[in-house]
């Protein structure tokens, strides 16, 4: 094993949610799609996001939805008499409200958010974790592929956006099982770097920059390289498509201009082939140290720890070694704690 891709094995298994989150995110999931069944115009139900995909590295929900019969309500959706969705989501809530759901979970609560019902079931596992469940009523689409799934609920004039979330999960998770599983590594490491940034890329995003630039099965580390060469020239010329084909293309964060959002694509590349072509663990350490502060230690010496050091409150002192850092009272050498590989 290379030193660029045991450091990203280690990080993504160390960044890897505890199983027993995922399985009561699912079990939550599950009983709230279950409690849906006897509303009288549902006709299918289906699983969303990262729960669903397998990209998860933080356990905070779990998507899904139902899909009502559009024959028993002609009036919903553009492509019927234009009534929005606020009134039959409402309606659900209700439904949910009187379910039997409150005999296991006594705090639980429902919320409807800008296009789901929020399900708050405050009964935590551990501090950190207490998995919602987003459930979204959703409505098929008269003669196009698709749904129509509300939008703007949270404001005055709630309207229908046209998506495929069922058609996501499906092309997300291939038959092919070493390219599921090189995907869903590429997806969660990409997430680990994104969120450095506060979140340039949204969690879908990044799935789709995925599901078209990597197409088999490969090292951990050549495939993240892959995939930021691929979503660097892709973003290039436009924005990423939908991968059902379904939706408009899929919009940036807030204030990320695509010119932005490509140059830091771009550094992302570059560091990953600096970590691949290292002829050291610490070469190797350095420039992922860069991409994952977070979770990559830097090696003590090296530029990455010393510009760590100093954004910490340490001060540069000359060692037998070099350059290190340590307060100005002592000079000790000051060290980074990060949550992954390279420990202390």
């Amino acid at each position: 094993m290379r030193y660029a891709e045991q450091i990203l094995e280690e990080v993504r298994k160390d960044a890897a949610p505890a199983d027993e989150h995922l399985d009561e995110a699912r079990r939550r999931r599950d009983a709230l799609l279950a409690a849906t069944r006897d509303f009288a115009t549902v006709r299918d139900e289906y699983f969303s996001g990262s729960v669903a995909h397998g990209t998860a590295n933080v356990v905070k929900d779990a998507d899904c939805g139902i899909v009502l019969d559009r024959r028993a309500h002609p009036g919903l959706g553009p492509d019927g008499d234009g009534d929005g969705p606020f009134e039959i989501v409402n309606e659900v809530r209700g439904h949910l409200r009187s379910s039997d759901l409150r005999d296991t979970w006594r705090g639980i609560r429902y919320r409807i958010t800008n296009r789901a019902i929020k399900v708050f079931f405050h009964d935590p596992l551990t501090d950190e974790c207490d998995p919602k469940v987003d459930l979204i009523v959703a409505l098929d689409r008269k003669d196009k592929p698709g749904l129509w799934i509300p939008k703007g609920m949270e404001g005055l004039d709630p309207t229908w956006d046209a998506s495929h979330p069922a058609k996501h999960t499906e092309l997300f998770l291939p038959s092919d099982r070493n390219l599921r599983r090189t995907r869903v590594r590429t997806t969660r490491l990409a997430k680990l770097v994104n969120d450095e940034t506060n979140g340039w890329f949204s969690s879908f995003n990044l799935a789709a920059l995925t599901y078209f630039g990597i197409e088999q099965a490969q090292r951990v580390d050549e495939a993240l390289f892959e995939f930021y060469a691929f979503a660097a020239k892709d973003l290039q010329d436009h924005l990423t498509h939908d991968p059902a084909d379904v939706s408009d293309p899929i919009k940036l964060s807030k204030g990320i201009t695509e010119d932005k959002a490509v140059r830091r694509l771009e550094k992302w590349r570059d560091l990953v082939e600096d970590a691949i072509e290292a002829d050291s663990e610490e070469d190797a350490r350095e420039a992922l140290a860069k991409l994952l502060p977070g979770w990559v230690s830097p090696p003590a010496g090296g530029a990455a720890a010393l510009a760590a050091g100093l954004a910490s409150g340490g001060s540069p002192h000359v060692t037998e070694k070099g350059l290190g850092l340590g307060s100005s009272a002592d000079g000790r050498a000051i060290t980074k704690r990060v949550r992954s590989y390279g420990g202390d």
